[in-house]
């Protein structure tokens, strides 16, 4: 029941891919493992393909402000960014160079970046663009943040 109820947000149509339904609440969770795609161009470990945390080239899913947006192809995807709050990136972290593009896997957009400290990738739903906004207090965050971790480096 409380699978049913997290996921209202989605209709399958016949050939099982999700939409998304503007009425209903935003999904920022990976999709049910039913809903995954199996793609000829997905590449990942055995293990990974029937895991709806890793994405179709094996980066690991990160709960973000980015949310679930349908895809068939990367194209759909140009009119999004990353999640507002990965906006500035901190340091250790790098983008990966796809920028948002169509996930196969999940048919939904998506943006990939490196993980420096955790030495992995990682995955996040994009923000439509005209919803997008970097916040300036997440600037002097990085700022602090980044000040720290140079210190501690040394």
């Amino acid at each position: 029941m409380l699978i049913f109820l997290l996921f209202t947000s989605f209709t399958v149509a016949e050939n099982e891919t999700l939409h998304f339904d503007e009425h209903n609440p935003r999904i920022f969770d990976p999709p049910p493992r039913e809903h995954l795609a199996d793609s000829r161009f997905c590449r990942q470990e055995w293990w990974m393909k029937n895991d709806s945390t890793f994405s179709c080239f094996g980066a690991k899913f990160v709960k973000s402000d980015g949310f679930f947006q349908p895809c068939n192809q990367h194209s759909h995807c140009y009119e999004s960014r990353e999640p507002t709050d990965w906006c500035i990136l901190s340091y250790g972290y790098r983008w990966s160079n796809w920028g948002c593009h169509c996930d196969k896997k999940f048919n939904s957009c998506v943006i990939e970046r490196w993980n420096g400290y955790g030495r992995q990738m990682e995955w996040g739903y994009c923000t439509p663009k005209k919803e997008f906004h970097c916040d300036p207090e997440q600037m002097k965050r990085k700022e602090r943040v980044d000040a720290y971790l140079m210190r501690m480096k040394g």
